[in-house]
C-alpha cells in the first residue's frame, strides 16, 4: 500500500443509498476505483429526505414548540412509511 498517495474519497447519499440495488451499483463503482496500493474512503450520508427531517427536528427543538420525544416519534413514523 502506497501511503504517499492520497486516498480516493467516494461519497454517496440521498437516493443513491436508498435500496439494495443502489448499493450494488455503489459496489461496482467502488470496485472500479480499486487498484493495488489504492486506499479508498467510502462516505455514506443520509438517505433521501432524512437530512431535511433532522433539520426540522433541530428547528423544532430550538423553538421549543414541540417535545423532543414527539419529534423523534414523528421521524420514526416517516421512516416507517417509506
Amino acid at each position: 500500500m502506497n501511503r504517499a498517495e492520497p486516498p480516493v474519497v467516494l461519497k454517496f447519499g440521498g437516493t443513491s443509498v436508498s435500496s439494495a440495488e443502489r448499493w450494488r451499483t455503489i459496489t461496482r463503482i467502488v470496485s472500479g476505483h480499486l487498484s493495488p496500493g489504492d486506499r479508498v474512503v467510502l462516505v455514506q450520508s443520509a438517505i433521501r429526505g432524512v437530512t431535511d427531517i433532522l433539520e426540522a427536528m433541530v428547528r423544532q427543538a430550538r423553538e421549543r414548540d414541540i417535545q423532543p420525544l414527539v419529534v423523534i416519534e414523528g421521524f420514526s413514523e416517516k421512516l416507517k412509511a417509506r
